[in-house]
């Protein structure tokens, strides 16, 4: 081979070596990170499709004049403001039936099609803040599907500890749920993330939930049933919900995306909580 050909076919060996052993590039991504605090167009009373790129805020109050979430720029993790919602002596259930006293308001936004999800945001709970019902739960958010997947709601047990709600729609709304072994400081922000992976093939209970408070991960199961058999749908979008309590409850800096996206500032993530062992948890 002449030499004036020997140098780029040693450069080519060179190249071709470096490209093999470099590491895959990954097509993880980080869909939104919202800071809550541009909401345009009409919100939902007690519920309703995703709306896109923006959070509408719910646009009718309740008889005491009091909207259901409002955008507050006093009270904030980050960025102008962040999303409050407003409790009134209405939404204070104490016969334990939300049905009699229905105090609805919510907001959504979708993200791609996933059948594997991660999410973030930062909570705030009002000094004064009481639950929905005696030894009751309040909703705060959902990741749902259009397509009747099941839903997977996280809320404010009695004692302001949290939970797990996983509903299956399709199934006549029967709801499993699971203690998250966290509790919430009030008037402090805390940073809350959770993984989701629906089961497959469907029907089979090989699904993912993962949450973690602060970094420190509360669940850890491989066992969970999110979609029956038949049921190929995926999630699709974050459903921020005010349903019963009194106080104010704040949301900022709400991210999706199809990797773990970590709290701000955090060095690296923590995973110091020992999980309990999986137990069988099937959404029939």
């Amino acid at each position: 081979m002449a030499t004036e050909n020997t140098r780029p076919f040693l450069l080519f060996l060179v190249m071709m070596t470096a490209l093999s052993l470099a590491p895959m590039l990954s097509h993880a991504a980080v869909f939104w990170d919202d800071e809550m605090e541009v909401f345009t167009g009409s919100g939902h009373g007690g519920g309703g499709t995703p709306t896109g790129g923006v959070n509408p805020l719910p646009t009718t109050a309740d008889p005491q004049g009091i909207f259901p979430m409002t955008a507050d720029t006093a009270t904030k993790f980050s960025g102008a403001g962040s999303l409050r919602y407003n409790y009134t002596a209405r939404c204070q259930v104490t016969d334990g039936s939300l049905g009699t006293q229905p105090c609805g308001g919510s907001t959504s936004r979708s993200f791609p099609y996933a059948d594997e999800h991660y999410g973030r945001v930062y909570l705030r709970v009002s000094q004064d803040f009481q639950w929905g019902a005696p030894n009751g739960q309040t909703k705060i958010f959902g990741v749902r599907s259009t397509q009747g997947l099941s839903k997977l709601w996280f809320n404010f047990y009695f004692g302001l500890g949290m939970i797990v709600s996983a509903e299956n729609t399709p199934d006549n709304g029967r709801t499993s749920n699971i203690p998250i072994n966290f509790t919430m400081p009030r008037e402090q922000w805390t940073c809350f993330e959770w993984h989701i992976k629906a089961n497959n093939p469907p029907g089979t209970p090989n699904g993912i939930l993962e949450t973690w408070g602060n970094g420190v991960r509360t669940i850890l199961r491989n066992d969970v049933q999110w979609r029956g058999t038949g049921n190929n749908s995926y999630f699709d979008y974050i459903h921020p919900y005010r349903q019963s309590g009194f106080g104010n409850i704040w949301l900022d800096r709400m991210a999706t995306g199809s990797t773990r996206i970590g709290c701000l500032g955090a060095t690296s993530a923590s995973d110091t909580a020992r999980p309990g062992p999986p137990q069988g948890l099937v959404i029939r």
